[in-house]
């Protein structure tokens, strides 16, 4: 890749710094520009700016984590690319009318997300996993002395401020059947199928009640927007609630979570929420288990906790998703899988009671993060393929 400047898109989201720095270590020239608060596809202000840094400097390119159609729309005019990285799922705005602009790299870390929007014809997109700051966590870790402050812990949201909760008037026949499709997909793991159930005669229904659709600019069927953001968050704020309590019968549990958590019981001490690139590793690092529960609406990537537990040194046990084998992670060597409520307590059970086992896991998962998952080494591939553009 020639040298130059890029122009990073900040909206400080937790990994900006890490990705910063794996560009600079790539040699590249990093300016950044903040994200001004408005409409992602018509922000005057934002516009001017990037305007005025793009007139500024010798631009390769414009990167951002997930993906800003404003900025797509600036960069398709100017005839420079747009790296979008997604680590969000959903990302609505990538359902944006411009992803089919031609100065589009999006690089998203979902497969099945990918083959989705690959399916849609779209020449430069790219599966892409998340990835970890191995250098800055050997830095903050290195020189702290490992005491076990934790048995199990979750860092998370437990999305008790949902959408579906917030619709009080769905009619008592329709509620209960989704209801009952939730319950039914908080069982099964490793397969989405709200979507699928949502046919045409209940979405028919369903839209009498809640506006669910986006506007002109964007092209998501209101199927998907329901299943991913109202059902499969209550979905997971249902399970994250029902796996915590169980798991607190036979061990302390310790919560960090901005959420108020008010309706969780059991033998769960509630902590508030915990700084990304401080505090979090720490907790990783310091807990006997910790627990990766997926966001339902993500359906075969994996999340950025599992790759921020793993990189800090810490033992993991998640839930089952597919692009977890394709990412060269070895179930029972890296990481503990599990497929059930049963099988999850069975495994904290054994665990916590088997700590040499637990202890060269985690070992294993933090080779395996820094050998494969490193930002720097991730970095490098989009700027591979980037390259290889150029060229042909």
């Amino acid at each position: 890749m020639r040298k130059g400047e890029v122009v990073l898109i900040d909206w400080e989201c937790n990994s900006q710094g890490d990705l910063q720095e794996a560009l600079e270590e790539n040699q590249l020239d990093v300016v950044t520009i903040k994200w001004i608060l408005g409409d992602y596809e018509d922000n005057p202000v934002f516009e001017q700016l990037l305007k005025e840094t793009l007139d500024n400097c010798s631009c390769l390119f414009v990167v951002s984590f997930n993906y800003f159609p404003v900025v797509s729309k600036i960069c398709e005019k100017r005839k420079i690319k747009y790296v979008s990285w997604v680590y969000d799922c959903p990302h609505l705005t990538l359902y944006s009318k411009t992803v089919f602009l031609q100065c589009n790299y999006l690089f998203l870390f979902d497969s099945i997300l990918y083959r989705e929007f690959k399916s849609y014809g779209l020449k430069h997109v790219y599966y892409l996993p998340l990835a970890v700051n191995t250098k800055r966590l050997n830095a903050l870790l290195g020189g702290k002395i490992l005491h076990w402050k934790n048995q199990v812990s979750f860092v998370g949201s437990l999305y008790e401020s949902n959408f579906y909760d917030q619709v009080e008037y769905f009619p008592e026949e329709l509620k209960g059947w989704l209801d009952g499709i939730m319950q039914a997909q908080k069982e099964v793991y490793g397969y989405n199928f709200l979507n699928e159930l949502l046919d045409e005669t209940h979405m028919k229904e369903i839209r009498k009640y809640v506006q669910c659709g986006l506007n002109e600019h964007f092209f998501a069927n209101d199927s998907k927007i329901f299943a991913d953001l109202f059902l499969g968050q209550k979905v997971t704020n249902m399970e994250r609630t029902e796996l915590l309590e169980e798991i607190s019968q036979i061990s302390p549990v310790t919560l960090y979570t901005g959420s108020r958590a008010e309706k969780v019981s059991g033998n769960v001490k509630k902590m508030g929420y915990v700084d990304y690139a401080t505090e979090m590793p720490v907790i990783f690092w310091e807990s006997k288990i910790n627990l990766n529960i997926s966001l339902r609406s993500i359906q075969a990537g994996v999340p950025l906790r599992v790759y921020d537990i793993l990189g800090a040194g810490g033992f993991v046990i998640t839930n089952y998703q597919a692009d977890l084998i394709g990412n060269g992670f070895v179930a029972g060597e890296d990481l503990i899988v599990y497929e059930s409520k049963k099988d999850l307590i069975s495994k904290v059970e054994y665990f916590l009671n088997h700590e040499e086992e637990r202890t060269e896991i985690a070992e294993n998962g933090k080779r395996k993060v820094a050998m494969m998952h490193d930002f720097g080494s991730r970095v490098k591939e989009i700027l591979e393929i980037m390259e290889k553009d150029r060229e042909e």
